[in-house]
C-alpha cells in the first residue's frame, strides 16, 4: 500500500491459474478476466468503481464520472465501433442499441453483485464458445439494457494499425487498442505514440526497453509496419525473420 496527497495505492496480486479454463487469444491474456473478481475485492470497501485496461492513458480530469446516476444501471460504459454492434447482433443475437467496449468500466458494486454478474460470465464463458471478444461479448450479453450510455471522450477507442486522425481536445481516456500497442517497435511510427511514450520516461518504467518481435506473429506486425512507412530494408528483414520463425514453430507442432 502506497498513500500520498490523500491518494492510497494498493496492488493487488492474482493468481492467473484462476482463468487458466477459460478461453484466450494470442493478443489477450488470462488479464483480461481479472474485471470479473473486482467484485469480490472491493464490495464491501466502496459503492462505484472505475476499471480501465491497462492501454489507456488519462488526458483529462475525470471527476465527473463519479457523480453520475447510475439508478439501476449496473454500469456506466462508452460504445464501440458501429461494425461491433453488427458483429454482435449476428454472433448472439445482442439485444441492445449500442455495443460498449469493455476496456473502460465505471461499475455500480451494489448492482453488479445483486445480478451476480461475475459469475454469470465465467459459466456463460465456460458453455458457450462462439464468442469472439470472450469477457467484452460476455459482459454486453449480461448487461444488454442495464447501462448508462456514456460521451465518447470517456474511452476514446483509438487503433494505431489503422488510424490516423486526430484526438479531440477534450478527450479523457484514450484507449490504444486493437493488436498494435505504443510499447511495441511496431508501434513507433504513429502519431501519437510519442504520447504515450511522454509518460512512459516520467514514470518508474522510464527504463524497459520497448518491446521487440519475439514470435513470428509480432514478425508479421514488424514486417506491415515497416512496409507501411516505407521502412523497406527494415520490412524485408522482418518477413526473412517471420517466415523463418514461422517454418520453425511449425516443424515443432
Amino acid at each position: 500500500t502506497y498513500k500520498a496527497n490523500n491518494i492510497s495505492i494498493i496492488i493487488y496480486y492474482v493468481n492467473p491459474n484462476k482463468f487458466s479454463t477459460l478461453p484466450i487469444f494470442f493478443t489477450w491474456s488470462q488479464a483480461m478476466y481479472y474485471r470479473f473478481i473486482i467484485s469480490k475485492l472491493l464490495y464491501n470497501i466502496t459503492d462505484n468503481i472505475l476499471y480501465l485496461d491497462s492501454d489507456i492513458l488519462c488526458l483529462n480530469s475525470f471527476e465527473n464520472l463519479f457523480h453520475q446516476n447510475f439508478s439501476s444501471n449496473i454500469a456506466g460504459v462508452v460504445s464501440d465501433h458501429d461494425s461491433m454492434l453488427n458483429y454482435a447482433q449476428k454472433a448472439f443475437n445482442l439485444n441492445s442499441n449500442y455495443y460498449f467496449n469493455s476496456g473502460f468500466l465505471i461499475i455500480n458494486l451494489i448492482n453488479w453483485e445483486k445480478n451476480n454478474i461475475s459469475d454469470k460470465a465465467i459459466s456463460l464463458l465456460l458453455n458457450k464458445n462462439n464468442f469472439k471478444y470472450y469477457d467484452q461479448d460476455v459482459l454486453n450479453l449480461l448487461l444488454a439494457n442495464k447501462t448508462l450510455l456514456l460521451e465518447k471522450k470517456y474511452n476514446t477507442i483509438y487503433h494505431l494499425a489503422d488510424m490516423n486522425t486526430p484526438i479531440s481536445n477534450d478527450t479523457i481516456f484514450l484507449h490504444y487498442s486493437g493488436s498494435v500497442k505504443p510499447w511495441q517497435s511496431w508501434g513507433q511510427y504513429h502519431f501519437l505514440t510519442p504520447l504515450w511514450l511522454k509518460y512512459k520516461n516520467n514514470s518508474p518504467w522510464k527504463n524497459v526497453p520497448i518491446l521487440q518481435p519475439q514470435t513470428y506473429k509480432q514478425a508479421k506486425f514488424m514486417t506491415r509496419m515497416s512496409y507501411r512507412n516505407k521502412k523497406f530494408i527494415k520490412s524485408i528483414y522482418w518477413y526473412i525473420k517471420y517466415s523463418f520463425w514461422k517454418i520453425k514453430s511449425k516443424l515443432k507442432v
